[in-house]
C-alpha cells in the first residue's frame, strides 16, 4: 500500500497508521456514494504530483467517484475527509472545519422539505429519524438518540455513534457532531453548545445543550 505524504497529508497519515489494516480495514463498514461525492465537492483540484502521494484508495475516489447509490468503504471515505482537511483546512484548523460543516448542514436543512418536517415534528422526534437516516447511508455503525431533557434551563440531547475501534477519529467526527448540531438549530435552537465524549475507541457521544 502507498502511504500517503506524511508534510502534505498528515491526518490521512495519522489515521490510516492508527488502523489494524490501514486503507484495507473494516471492509464490512460502508457508506453510500452520495456522502463521499459530497464530501469530493468541497476537495480542492489536485495536482497529479500531489495526488499521487496519497493511498490508491483515495486516488480511486478522487479519480473515478463512486455512483450516489453505491456503496463505498468507510475507511476511504473517512481517509478522502482527512484529505480535505489537510488541504483546506490545515491553517484554519478545526474550528474553521466545524464551521464549514455546520453551515454545510444547515443550508441543506434549510431547503423547503425539511422546513415542512420542523414545522410539524418535535425535535426529539427529528433526532430519532436522525438514527433511521444514519443506517439509510452507513453500514457497520449505528447512531442512537440515548438521552432527551427538556427542563426550565433549556434542552440537552445526547447521541451516540457506535464503531469498530479507530473507524472514525477527530474529523469525521466533527462533521458528524455538527450535522446533528444543524438539525437542532433548524428547529429553532438558540445558543446551542456541542460537546464531544469518546468513552473508547469504539464510541463517541455528542452532547447539544440549546434554548428557544
Amino acid at each position: 500500500m502507498t502511504s500517503p505524504d506524511t508534510e502534505v497529508f498528515p491526518s490521512v497519515s495519522r489515521y490510516l497508521a492508527r488502523l489494524p489494516d490501514g486503507a484495507e480495514s473494516y471492509p464490512e463498514c460502508r457508506c453510500k456514494g452520495s456522502v463521499v461525492r459530497s464530501t469530493l465537492a468541497e476537495l480542492p483540484a489536485l495536482s497529479t504530483a500531489v495526488l499521487g502521494t496519497l493511498p490508491p484508495a483515495v486516488q480511486n475516489l478522487i479519480t473515478a467517484p463512486p455512483d450516489v447509490s453505491a456503496w463505498t468503504p468507510t475507511v476511504h471515505h473517512n481517509a478522502l475527509l482527512a484529505t480535505l482537511f489537510d488541504v483546506r483546512y490545515a491553517i484554519g484548523g478545526t474550528a474553521a472545519f466545524e464551521r464549514a460543516a455546520f453551515e454545510k448542514s444547515r443550508k441543506l436543512l434549510g431547503g423547503p422539505l425539511y422546513r415542512m418536517l420542523f414545522a410539524v415534528l418535535r425535535v426529539e422526534r427529528l433526532l430519532h429519524n436522525s438514527e433511521r437516516r444514519w443506517g439509510m447511508f452507513h453500514r457497520g455503525s449505528t447512531l442512537t438518540l440515548e438521552a432527551y431533557e427538556e427542563n426550565a434551563r433549556g434542552r440537552c440531547s445526547k447521541t451516540v455513534l457506535r464503531y469498530p475501534p479507530e473507524l472514525f477519529f477527530d474529523i469525521p467526527l466533527r462533521s458528524v457532531g455538527q450535522a446533528l448540531r444543524a438539525a437542532v438549530a433548524a428547529s429553532g435552537a438558540r445558543d446551542s453548545v456541542l460537546r464531544y465524549e469518546s468513552t473508547s475507541p469504539t464510541t463517541t457521544t455528542f452532547e447539544i445543550r440549546w434554548t428557544e
